[in-house]
């Protein structure tokens, strides 16, 4: 009967926290652009407000939400 292996155990264990926490980190940008997007149409429709001046600001808090899970991604497989 073989031992079990505690270092594979362990490995699996922080792959696996490692998959949870980037998960999360995803969920959340999505959470945030749904938010943005449906603010940007509230604005636009509902108050109507001018598009072209609205979709600045969406595509700049789209890029920074890109970079903010670049940069936990990286953090979290470190």
């Amino acid at each position: 009967m073989a031992l079990p292996d505690p270092e594979g155990e362990l490995r699996a264990f922080q792959e696996k926290e490692n998959g949870r926490a980037v998960l999360n980190v995803f969920i959340r940008v999505l959470i945030i652009d749904a938010m943005v997007i449906s603010l940007y149409f509230i604005l636009a429709n509902a108050l109507g407000w001018d598009e072209t001046a609205l979709i600045i600001p969406l595509v700049v808090i789209a890029v920074v939400t890109g970079f903010y899970y670049q940069w936990q991604k990286q953090k979290i497989e470190r």
